[in-house]
């Protein structure tokens, strides 16, 4: 009865829902693997915005500026000051001042043409945060999580470029890690632990059961 009730206490210890508290974020750079969609295009940065070295095709970093996130990735992650510019020579649409909204799951930002302001926090993309893993997400060196046109954006590409309808269409892959005032997020070897226990736990209880199996048989 007394190992019953220890691989409870572990069960509650590994088990029990932690709260969503958020927690600022204070860093950190989001990754841009810009894909096809913008073949044909010159694109430029803007702002704090910078080149990564040794990518093939255009990687782009964004540094993160602020925002706030919970342990269930619920929050925004700020990326003020830097951006992109696509142009075909004639007419140049600005991208920038970015924020990933994970509750909504778009990305937002301004966008310009022609150094003409369109709209602020618009939806640019979207993303469906379920279709990566944590761990996935904030691999800078990988980025994996497609973020898709949106209507909006379209129809700039559009009026700037004569491009066809490119709703739904992913401009690339990207990933983001933030720095965070305090462990909000569970990191992955956390998680790794959690695991672990669980494993351990369920490994004494087969113990268990067929020790009491062996006795009544």
């Amino acid at each position: 009865m007394r190992t019953f009730g220890k691989m409870m206490f572990a069960v509650a210890c590994f088990a029990m829902p932690v709260a969503a508290s958020a927690a600022a974020v204070i860093g950190g750079n989001t990754r841009l693997a810009f894909s096809s969609a913008i073949a044909g295009l010159q694109a430029g940065l803007t702002g704090t915005a910078t080149l990564v070295g040794g990518a093939s095709g255009l990687t782009v970093n964004f540094g993160i500026t602020g925002g706030n996130l919970d342990s269930a990735l619920a929050g925004n992650i700020r990326h003020d000051g830097s951006g992109i510019t696509l142009s075909n020579g004639t007419n140049t649409i600005g991208l920038g001042n970015f924020v990933i909204d994970t509750t909504s799951g778009f990305l937002l930002g301004d966008a310009s043409l022609n150094g003409s302001l369109l709209g602020t926090a618009l939806q640019l993309f979207s993303f469906d945060l379920g279709t990566v893993t944590v761990p996935q997400l904030t691999d800078l060196n990988s980025p994996a999580l497609s973020l898709l046109i949106t209507s909006t954006t379209a129809g700039a590409l559009t009026t700037a470029f004569g491009l066809g309808d490119t709703t739904g269409v992913s401009i690339g892959l990207a990933a983001t890690a933030p720095v965070l005032a305090d462990a909000a997020i569970p990191e992955p070897a956390t998680w790794g632990l959690m695991l672990i226990g669980f494993g351990t736990i369920g490994a004494a209880m087969r113990r268990r059961t067929g020790a009491t199996g062996s006795v009544t048989a």
